[in-house]
């Protein structure tokens, strides 16, 4: 699979340093692997840095809406000391949040702090606000060879698949498209 051993490494120095890290947002269009690899990276740098993986914290993806008051809660930590040089906090599909949890994240998002390193996951920057995007390191996972057009496909069949977005519907019968992006919309 991906190897993440990079940014595990340039986190690491980084963390050495006291530096505050901005958030990570990693994209990927499988959502499962997504979050088993962001905890893969979370878990190494624990491993590198001898902290115990309690100082992971992690809001599942469980299919509902992240309303406000969850990500306040799940965020209360990130406010106390920690032991250690650092605390992670991931957020699997961060698309979920409700407008108002994403609003009150950004603080958290633009000032993370030197002992917190927000981790972000999802398929797709499409549904994510802009506001959210500015304040993050987008990497992604498992992209190597896909170009954006494919990569815009991809974002959305998920959609349809996963969430029943008729986006994708819409999409076709709206726009005059060529043979071409039919074909390479169902090679994907």
């Amino acid at each position: 699979m991906y190897n993440n051993k990079e940014i595990v490494d340039n986190l690491i120095l980084k963390i050495e340093k006291g530096e505050e890290i901005s958030p990570f947002l990693f994209l990927w269009w499988n959502k499962e692997l997504l979050a088993s690899e962001v905890k893969t990276i979370a878990l190494e740098i624990f491993k590198k840095l001898e902290i115990p993986s309690t100082y992971l914290f992690t809001l599942e993806d469980l299919g509902e809406s992240i309303k406000i008051s969850e990500i306040k809660k799940f965020l209360e930590p990130s406010t106390l000391n920690t032991p250690y040089k650092i605390q992670i906090f991931f957020i699997e599909n961060i698309s979920r949040m409700t407008l108002s949890a994403a609003n009150s994240s950004l603080k958290i998002l633009e000032e993370p702090g030197s002992t917190n390193l927000i981790l972000l996951s999802d398929t797709s920057e499409s549904m994510i606000l802009d506001t959210i995007l500015s304040r993050v390191q987008i990497q992604k996972l498992g992209w190597n060879n896909i170009s954006k057009r494919d990569e815009f496909y991809i974002s959305m069949l998920s959609s349809y698949l996963k969430e029943g977005s008729t986006e994708i519907l819409s999409y076709f019968f709206r726009n005059k498209l060529e043979k071409e992006d039919y074909t390479k919309f169902l090679e994907n």
